[in-house]
């Protein structure tokens, strides 16, 4: 009940982040995003390995976002994007099963 910190996150854009009461489900310390739509598709991605992810939803997680500064604005393809130092003490604060609320 008492707040730790408070921060600007990007969410994802088109309404694409899950809303409600979530959970921790996993810390993975490096996940590589990356997706292809198919070949050539101009939709296609890869960010490379990003450290300090925190898995809320099957492939949705709160993570480091080094590919932009936009934070306040929905920028992802559902997860939550934080910055560098954000991240790292949300990282290190939080655990296994411990409450989210996506709100809008």
């Amino acid at each position: 009940g008492i707040m730790r910190n408070s921060f600007l996150i990007s969410s994802g854009r088109n309404n694409s982040t899950p809303l409600g009461e979530l959970t921790v489900l996993a810390k993975v310390p490096l996940v590589h995003y990356a997706w292809s739509y198919g070949t050539d598709n101009t939709g296609n991605y890869d960010l490379g390995w990003i450290p300090y992810n925190l898995r809320i939803y099957p492939h949705i997680y709160i993570h480091y976002a080094p590919w932009h500064n936009n934070f306040g604005h929905p920028m992802s393809h559902g997860c939550v994007n934080v910055n560098l130092a954000n991240i790292q003490w949300l990282y290190a604060w939080a655990r296994e099963g411990i409450p989210v609320v996506v709100q809008p």
